[in-house]
């Protein structure tokens, strides 16, 4: 499901494309295109085979669509699976996907499915994967990241197949985003998962241990291997249902490997020794000048994209519960009384000199946020919102005002009435060197009103972990990237107060602020109404909220930078994630 999702890097590393490889006949010459194939016009028609090889961070959590809620699983079910309704990043607009039609009188929608078109193992997708997809998907047992993306005012849309490859599905009011949330849906195959769902397994199917010769797909890609902390193979699907003009089957690729690497450093080493050809998520500003400089030579062009979309966050562990296997509290509760007060936010916001961060991190190329909308959204971006310049003083005088809060002891570290330190652990993947350094900062900068950050940066992996299921942590530096496309319903799953990425205080049964309530009340607003000037006013007060209280402390976005050889045709940098190979089907080699 593409919600807001997490940072990943990727390169394309030419030195494994095609040399030494064997002439393969493509699958296709003996498997004709279906009748409904998507004929793609808008690009460079390319050359069949070759593979690209890219770099990532962190391993894949699952393969099960689902359940995607990060971005190491979306960058492999992104090449993997298709919805209805496609959405093209470059030029920003709907196109059909597994659907070729659709007609709407605005409650009621009817979608035609192409004909013929089939998942990778051959068998036809037809209406009744559909309906089986929205079962799961509101199955209250499972209730996937995205379910409730496609709720309208808490009912479910009712969905029926009229036949094998017609579907109607009755919304039961007004649904503004609905085009944009049923091409966020990926659809899941019913002959291969429905005994499993039967069997209440769905949620642990298809993750990273399945056997990927079990995992059938509907993308122009299926997954051929996995091999933990080392690389995920991808193959191309030979029923995949899109052609170019000359009727040469889709993806001229043969081969996207995934292949993990250490950190950002290596990333950039293998794009300087000429191993890779392109740095498919952006790079760190300090490297911008050297890489520019470096165009000609390097036979490569930098693509400025302007400030990522989403935002960069730090935020507290506000969550009132215990650990029921422990009996313990999540948080300590002197300190969940600090997070839980928005004047300590606010002084930690106060606290945080992002001009400084800008300037010695980014290199002048980024900008400070201060909601959770990025300036480069230039649909949904509210500019009236809350500032906090930097401050030492007025971070000081609101935690003073706060109650009894000290230095007793003289050790520049401030002290509750009770002697506990005002001090918390900071969390932030270890694999990002910016943000490390980035948190880093922020440690000196909040030693200097008396709060003491203990900055422990982890594994991916763990910290999602300790993010979404254990609740082990106290605060985490991290980055949200706004959905494809940037619609504030792909946010819903954070802006809920019961949404499953609500994250500093998830699944909550009902809303423990009155902000709270009022975010709640305002997303399901603009989510039931198709006027977009009353969905816009919604949300601008939406942002408003979170920039008033700050369930997140938004530090600095980075201006979004890729390098791209000249050797890669049918490239459309897009600010919205992936940059480069969100169409990845149309990538060929020249």
């Amino acid at each position: 499901m593409r919600s807001f999702k997490y940072f990943l890097l990727c390169v394309v590393v030419l030195s494994l494309a095609c040399s030494g490889k064997k002439e393969q006949v493509r699958e296709e010459s003996t498997i004709p295109l279906p009748e409904g194939v998507k004929v793609i016009t808008e690009m460079e028609v390319g050359k069949p085979g070759g593979r690209i090889v890219c770099a990532i961070l962190s391993d894949p959590k699952t393969f099960n669509p689902l359940l995607v809620a990060e971005t190491s699983s979306e960058m492999v079910i992104s090449l993997t699976f298709r919805s209805l309704v496609d959405y093209d990043q470059y030029a920003q607009t709907f196109s059909p996907g597994l659907a070729e039609s659709w007609e709407t009188d605005g409650l009621s929608w009817t979608f035609h499915l192409r004909k013929g078109i089939k998942w990778s193992d051959g068998h036809p997708i037809t209406a009744e994967d559909v309906i089986f997809s929205f079962e799961a998907l509101y199955d209250s047992i499972i209730h996937p990241p995205g379910a409730d993306l496609l709720m309208i005012d808490g009912e479910k849309i009712e969905v029926q197949a009229l036949d094998p490859l017609t579907v109607k599905m009755d919304l039961p009011g007004p649904y503004g985003p609905f085009l944009s949330m049923v091409g966020s849906l990926r659809i899941i195959p019913k002959h291969k998962l429905e005994s499993v769902y039967l069997a209440g397994e769905l949620e642990s199917a298809w993750g990273v241990g399945e056997p990927p010769s079990e995992i059938v797909t509907s993308g122009p890609f299926i997954i051929a291997q996995y091999d933990p902390n080392e690389k995920v193979v991808l193959k191309r699907n030979p029923h995949y249902w899109q052609s170019d003009v000359n009727g040469t089957r889709l993806p001229y690729l043969d081969e996207v490997i995934y292949v993990n690497v250490e950190d950002e450093n290596t990333v950039l080493l293998k794009f300087q020794a000429g191993e890779a050809d392109m740095i498919q998520d952006g790079f760190s500003p300090d490297s911008y000048q050297m890489l520019k400089e470096g165009e000609e030579e390097g036979n490569y062009k930098v693509h400025g994209l302007g400030p990522r979309l989403g935002s960069s966050n730090l935020w507290f562990n506000q969550n009132t519960g215990a650990n029921p296997r422990t009996g313990e509290p999540y948080v300590q509760p002197h300190k969940l009384k600090w997070f839980r007060d928005p004047t300590f936010r606010k002084a930690i916001a106060h606290a945080i000199d992002r001009q400084g961060i800008i300037r010695t991190i980014l290199h002048g190329r980024g900008v400070p946020v201060w909601g959770p909308v990025s300036p480069n959204n230039k649909a949904w971006y509210n500019p009236d919102l809350v500032k906090y310049p930097y401050d030492l003083n007025e971070a000081s005088r609101l935690l003073a005002g706060m109650g009894k809060l000290w230095d007793q002891d003289g050790d520049g570290i401030l002290e509750d009435s009770d002697g506990n330190k005002v001090e918390f652990t900071l969390y932030t993947n270890s694999s990002n060197n910016t943000r490390v350094r980035v948190a880093n900062i922020i440690v000196d900068d909040l030693k200097k009103i008396g709060v003491q950050a203990n900055f422990s940066p982890i594994d991916f992996n763990d910290l999602i972990t300790r993010m979404t299921e254990t609740f082990d942590y106290e605060a985490i530096l991290l980055a949200l990237t706004e959905g494809v496309p940037p619609d504030p319903v792909l946010g819903m799953n954070v802006f809920l107060s019961f949404g499953d990425t609500h994250l500093w205080f998830p699944n909550q049964t009902a809303p423990g602020y009155a902000w709270e309530a009022e975010i709640d009340s305002l997303m399901t607003y603009q989510a039931t109404i198709t006027d977009q000037e009353k969905r816009r006013e919604a949300f601008n007060r939406v942002q408003r909220i979170m920039s008033e209280q700050l369930p997140f402390v938004f530090i600095v976005n980075r201006n979004e930078y890729v390098a791209v050889r000249n050797s890669l045709g049918n490239i459309k940098p897009s600010i919205m994630e992936p940059f480069l190979l969100h169409n990845a089907e149309q990538v060929y080699l020249k």
